[in-house]
């Protein structure tokens, strides 16, 4: 509804017959929720007549009404029943738990060696403001036994006292007639994330114990890389999780945080994402609003509620340009408005353009919608070493895209003939039948948006049988990309170049240490970087890849940095495809971005700058969904040959002809 009609030189917007708007529901301070108070406060100015009304439970209204010139705040009084509220040394108190020095739950600076930490099999960091925030020498009032004082002083606060929670569900479940009331339904809140705050309502709970920490995504712009990161919740979403066991009747929520943390220590509310998640995706959403926001992406988005830094808006601006979805002037660019019309990250978008292009887009559709959901892969509890020699099993060319891939095709075969075959075939092979069906799902949306940016040209049949499988409300249906889109879609290496050419610069170079080890590390910033025991490259050296260098989606730092997908990189797909590359005849180098440096012969590199810019020109053309000439097409094939390692069958050779010769790298 906001990109609708035209908010420049004077023109009409979609905006100017409608009188209110009416937004439900704003529960979390999302990069969208953030985005649209921008907007918001953008159309009041250009419109003051427009009534708008936002309508939430959670949000900080003082500060919303604020931001809006001080517009008026109604209160409506929930009808929930009152929570008792206790805390962690409640918690200790009433279940007589104790701990000693040797406990793994008691302090020890910063280590994390005992049992609870490593009984998670996900890895995630403490965040770093906790170090600071460690209770100390804490004194309790005197109705708190010396014994429950010493245990609160000698926990280590940022460990989930698993033990504690069990003695909470023993006491009031077994133990303790006075608390029977709310042994019928409790809910145990642990950090995964906090989609049960806001998006799971269990009509029964009477009872709820909070462990006080969430774990929430965190982008560190600086070295382009995410952070799972476990932290303390904010007191309003503490007061979210407590409101769960007042729903039916009075109830009785632990906190297993102090009560002193609480008053003195934890936020009020949590960081909006606006200021720990990537801004790329929202600058470029910026840059297609037909409604005018400000004269650039940092003008609009230090407008925002809580507005990030300066320097990280530079920083998605830049990223965007590095992608040629912005031009250095903040235009956007042909291939810029195709992807904002993908609700995708950026560079898979720019990933599922180039494999349409490259006619390899059915394995394009699975990997793209596979990382923006969730894992076929599942690892039943002890059963870790059978369901990672089952994901093996799909293992292909030593990339975890093309394993994904081959996965879901094997399912989806399976599903040809009947879903009893494809249910056994998950059962035995440790795969998610539901996880597949979300990727079946985005791979049809996903086409649907090519189609209907019209970079993908389909007959009428085609669009209505999409439009029946996507709305269908009975058993899922599969649909067939068209033959033309898939007929490299078995050749790896330019399946390979695709990735490579859409998630550049997400490049790692690969080498070999003195004592045999791997020297893997990101071309950005030279970190080191680690396989992720999920990748199916963990444990392997670097020099089984035959290749220079590896491509990655996902960078998470937890212990160590860790890759989560790669895939190998031909030196031919970053030399044709891959940033801003520099010639140079005298020296026998050619570089890319001043990132990678190759020897390359003096013919070679004569030979790969006339492909790379013929190449260039002619995707720049198709994104502009312009037919290719005749010259152009030619160019296309060889490029296609090269970057899939076709063997060329012509003539004899002439004196004239090149031989493409590309040594190792050149790091610097």
């Amino acid at each position: 509804m906001l990109e609708g009609g035209s908010g420049q030189g004077g023109q009409g917007t979609a905006f100017d017959d409608i009188t209110h708007i009416i937004i439900d529901e704003v529960h979390e301070r999302t990069i969208e929720s953030d985005f649209l108070l921008i907007v918001l406060k953008t159309l009041l100015v250009q419109r003051p007549d427009l009534r708008i009304v936002l309508m939430s439970a959670t949000v900080d209204a003082d500060k919303i009404s604020k931001y809006f010139g001080g517009c008026p705040v109604l209160q409506v009084p929930g009808r929930t029943f009152p929570v008792d509220v206790r805390y962690l040394e409640d918690a200790v108190e009433f279940t007589k738990w104790k701990i000693t020095e040797a406990s793994p739950y008691a302090r020890r600076g910063k280590s994390y060696k005992g049992k609870a930490r490593m009984d998670w099999s996900e890895e995630v960091i403490v965040a770093d403001d906790d170090d600071e925030m460690a209770e100390t020498n804490l004194k309790l009032e005197k109705r708190y036994s010396s014994t429950t004082a010493s245990t609160i002083n000698l926990l280590d606060d940022r460990l989930v006292p698993f033990e504690l929670i069990v003695r909470l569900l023993e006491r009031i479940c077994f133990e303790d007639p006075t608390h029977a009331s709310f042994s019928s339904a409790i809910l145990v809140f642990m950090p995964a994330t906090n989609i049960a705050e806001t998006g799971i309502t269990i009509p029964d709970i009477t009872c709820v114990i909070d462990s006080g920490r969430h774990r929430e995504m965190r982008f560190d712009e600086k070295r382009q890389i995410s952070r799972l990161v476990d932290t303390y919740v904010a007191k309003s979403n503490a007061a979210q999780r407590r409101g769960r066991a007042g729903r039916v009747q009075a109830g009785l929520c632990f906190h297993l945080f102090t009560k002193h943390r609480y008053d003195t220590k934890m936020a009020d509310h949590p960081d909006p994402e606006i200021m720990r998640l990537s801004l790329s995706d929202l600058a470029l959403r910026i840059k297609i609003m037909k409604v005018n926001l400000g004269t650039s992406v940092e003008d609009v988005l230090l407008r925002a509620l809580d507005p990030p830094l300066t320097m990280n808006i530079q920083r998605a601006v830049n990223s965007l340009i590095e992608v040629r979805a912005l031009t250095p002037a903040e235009e956007i660019t042909p291939m810029g408005r195709l992807l904002s019309k993908l609700p995708t990250d950026v560079h898979l978008g720019k990933f599922l353009l180039i494999a349409t292009l490259f006619r390899c887009l059915d394995p394009a559709l699975t990997i793209a919608a596979t990382l923006n959901s969730k894992s076929p892969f599942v690892t039943p509890f002890g059963l870790q070493d059978e369901a990672d020699r089952a994901k093996l099993s799909f293992r292909s060319d030593n990339s975890d895209f093309l394993t994904i891939h081959n996965a879901f095709s094997t399912w989806r075969n399976a599903c040809a003939n009947g879903s009893g075959i494809a249910r056994k075939l998950c059962k035995q092979y440790f795969l998610s039948h539901q996880n597949l069906l979300q990727i079946e799902e985005l791979r049809q949306q996903y086409l649907g948006y090519l189609i209907d940016s019209n970079f993908v040209q389909v007959d009428r049949a085609f669009t209505r049988e999409l439009s029946r499988s996507r709305f269908s409300r009975n058993r899922p249906r599969f649909v067939t990309v068209p033959p033309e889109l898939t007929i490299n879609s078995s050749n790896t290496w330019i399946i390979g170049s695709a990735l490579a050419a859409g998630l550049y610069p997400k490049i790692l170079s690969v080498g070999v240490l003195k004592d045999g080890k791997n020297d893997i590390r990101t071309i950005l910033n030279n970190q080191p970087v680690f396989f992720h025991p999920s990748s199916i490259n963990f444990g392997r050296r670097a020099k089984e890849f035959g290749v220079n260098h590896l491509c990655y989606f996902t960078l998470m730092h937890s212990k160590r940095l860790y890759a989560w997908e790669t895939s190998p990189v031909e030196d031919m797909a970053l030399l044709l495809l891959c940033g801003e590359a520099d010639f140079k005849l005298m020296s026998n180098t050619v570089t890319i971005d001043r990132k990678i440096r190759f020897r390359v012969e003096p013919k070679s590199s004569v030979a790969l700058k006339y492909l790379r810019s013929q190449l260039g020109s002619l995707l720049a053309a198709q994104y502009r969904c312009k037919p290719l000439s005749e010259t152009q097409v030619n160019w296309n094939e060889l490029a296609m040959m090269i970057l899939g390692k076709v063997e060329i069958k012509e003539a004899p050779e002439r004196e004239d002809t090149v031989t493409l010769v590309v040594n190792r790298p050149l790091n610097y």
